[in-house]
């Protein structure tokens, strides 16, 4: 919406309750000269007067482009009316206010999830970020009896349209029993959800895709309920949800998704990583971790320290990680890996 250089205000009520924490996004932008635009929250209690003592601080918004701001607010007792608002003086700037997106901060207590149990064993996890006509896709699902799950990734994401290259080795991995997940970038809770959404309905459109790779999360605590919508959509369709951090995240994670990638780096970086106890409460299936630029002679140095670690899904790469794309091919050693993980289980992953 747009609020002229006059001066305007426009508000919505909304049924939020006291007691309740909520995070409130806007994007702002003032029209050319330096102005000042606010948005935020206001209270009313029962009789219709205005709360302000109890109302946080309204959002500011002063130079031109768009930038996002957020207000975290928690309802307090005598509040029986809330509105979100944007509101501008007379001045020498528009102010323009777009994506209002409000969503209740809900922490969940871990509950049981969908994850695919992998019986004590590791398995791979693979980012197949290789176009099938390649020729990598078939030897991967036809000789790779570790495949636990494969990363379907068209063009960072499902791209514009149906890509017919990549049926056929889907319905080979398919009835291999292998897991494809369709890959997604969050861009670290910036992407709009429902950009998100309409990639997950069309990755099942297309490729039959209900399970999602969610790359790019963030681990902060305060993007939990934006997560959750993601997630609860993809167990809505009966998929599973792997959130890519990198690192680890806030363990209040766990309760969303059913696995989390907790580490994505190099050898270098994984020699002196470690990982909180709190990962010790969950068993291996729950857990994976993606390191390249391995060469053949540390490969089981770095397999052992992933299972020391406690994940159960891995992939490990000697790629070129001068390249953007650390997975655009499979290791030189994919089928020695291969073959150990196919051998036995680690009898320290827990179920």
């Amino acid at each position: 919406m747009r609020l002229e250089l006059g001066g305007g205000f426009t508000n919505q009520h909304l049924p939020l309750y006291p007691g309740n924490t909520y995070i409130l996004s806007i994007w702002g932008s003032l029209d050319g000269a330096i102005d000042i635009g606010y948005a935020g929250v206001t209270y009313q209690n029962a009789e219709g007067h205005r709360l302000i003592e109890l109302e946080p601080p309204a959002l500011e918004f002063t130079h031109p482009g768009y930038v996002k701001k957020t207000l975290t607010f928690t309802i307090p007792a005598g509040v029986a009316n809330i509105a979100v608002f944007a509101w501008k003086n007379d001045g020498p700037a528009a102010f323009l206010v777009d994506d209002f997106y409000l969503i209740q901060q809900v922490v969940p207590e871990p509950t049981p999830g969908v994850t695919p149990v992998t019986n004590g064993c590791q398995q791979l996890l693979a980012p197949a970020y290789f176009y099938p006509p390649l020729g990598e896709w078939e030897p991967m699902i036809d000789e790779g009896s570790a495949f636990g799950i494969i990363i379907l990734n068209p063009n960072s994401g499902v791209h514009t349209s149906h890509d017919t290259n990549y049926d056929a080795p889907l319905a080979r991995a398919r009835a291999a029993g292998i897991r494809i997940v369709g890959y997604i970038q969050t861009d670290y809770a910036t992407r709009p959800i429902s950009e998100i959404l309409l990639e997950m309905d069309r990755y099942r459109e297309w490729y039959g895709v209900t399970s999602f790779f969610l790359d790019e999360a963030d681990t902060d605590s305060v993007w939990i309920p934006l997560y959750t919508q993601m997630t609860d959509y993809v167990h809505a369709m009966g998929g599973i949800a792997i959130l890519n951090f990198g690192y680890h995240p806030h363990p209040g994670y766990m309760a969303i998704a059913d696995i989390v990638v907790d580490f994505e780096d190099s050898a270098e970086v994984y020699a002196d990583y470690e990982l909180p106890s709190w990962v010790d409460d969950y068993p291996a299936n729950r857990f994976a971790q993606f390191v390249y630029h391995v060469t053949a002679e540390n490969r089981d140095e770095v397999l052992a320290k992933t299972r020391a670690l406690n994940a159960g899904y891995v992939w490990i790469t000697d790629d070129n990680v001068t390249e953007e794309n650390p997975f655009h091919v499979l290791p030189t050693y994919w089928t020695e890996l291969n073959a150990e993980l196919s051998a036995g289980c680690a009898s320290q992953f827990r179920e």
